[in-house]
Formats: C-alpha cells, structure tokens, sequence
C-alpha cells in the first residue's frame, strides 16, 4: 500500500510538519516550536532504528500527536522515562517521548516532503544542528555541527571523539551558542528560506 500523497504546500499552515508511516496507517502532526533538530548517536536510538544515527526533530509533549492511526501505535518502554512509539502495521519508528523532559520528537525521516527533498510546512532542508551522545557513535562523522558527548551541558568532543579543551572548546562551545541562537531566530522569524 503507498503512503498517502501529501497535501499541497499552500494547504498546510506554516511551522507544521507531519509525518507518516511507510504503510499510510498513522500519521504525525508537530506544531512549532520545534525545540530541536539533532543527530542522536546513543546506543538505544541505535537498537531502536537499526542505524548508527537518527536525526530527530523535537516539539514540546502537547504539539506533537498521533491525528490518525493512534490505535496502531504501539508503545515500548525503553527506560522508566522515556518511550517510544511505532506503527504497528508496518514497524515504522515514529515518535519518542521524554516523560521527565516535556517534549516529544519524531525522526526527520518520516517528515513529508516535496519532489525536491523540501520538507513541508518549512519550504526547506531541516537541518540538524548538533550532535548529541556522540560518546556513543558508531562511526565519525566529519562536519562543522558541535558535538556533545552525551546530553547538552556535557563535554563537547571532535569529530573523532577526543574531548576538546581550552581554546578548541571555546570555539565549539561558541558554535553550540551561535547554532542555537540561529535556531531559535529562525524559528521566531517563522522563517521558511
């Protein structure tokens, strides 16, 4: 079965992204802010995609929901905190939520997008903007995104994983501010370029 054509860009108010399953059952709606846009590599995300990474993307708990298809949503409790929800059709990952956070994210891979890869309701690529867990990773990745090792306020790590310290730390600890104060300007702006 294919998954639904998505409505057109001009029907879908502006900030809101969905999501579907890879069989159509369920479907997603998140509605800004979107609180995060990062690139987990812990191991858990690990188990629960089959991939060395997952790009998520994160809404506060009430604006992101399940608006079909919630009965074939099941729900494993990966850790006291937090769970993690898939179709239970056809096993698509849909969603986690951090019940001790207050915020819910669904990986960017099910968004809904064009023929050109833009993402709907944000008429563009929805870049990550860090890498978080990277202690854990699987493989290096060469990029310019700071890179924590574990959870924000953790020590922040190069690319192949060694811990920076003084000025390198500096510089990455002045990326992390700069790429979050850009984030959250392009959020505000409901900026869609």
């Amino acid at each position: 079965m294919d998954s639904p054509a998505p409505e057109a860009e001009a029907d879908r108010p502006a900030g809101v992204l969905e999501a579907t399953c890879l069989c159509g059952a369920c479907q997603l709606r998140g509605e800004g802010p979107i609180l995060f846009s990062s690139v987990c590599h812990c191991s858990m995300c690990q188990r629960w995609t089959g991939a060395p990474f997952t790009h998520y993307v994160g809404f506060p708990s009430g604006k992101l929901r399940c608006v079909q298809g919630e009965d074939k949503l099941s729900e494993y409790k990966s850790s006291p905190t937090l769970s993690r929800y898939a179709c239970s059709a056809c096993g698509t990952r849909l969603m986690n939520e951090s019940h001790d956070k207050g915020y819910r994210d669904m990986p960017a891979g099910v968004l809904e997008r064009d023929a050109e890869g833009r993402i709907l309701g944000v008429g563009r690529a929805l870049a990550p903007r860090l890498h978080i867990f990277y202690g854990s990773r699987q493989a290096d990745v060469q990029d310019e995104l700071p890179k924590l090792k574990e959870r924000v306020g953790s020590a922040l790590l190069d690319s192949r994983g060694q811990e920076l310290v003084g000025t390198a730390a500096e510089q990455a600890a002045a990326a992390l501010q700069a790429a979050t104060a850009e984030f959250v300007a392009t959020q505000a702006a409901g900026s869609t370029t």
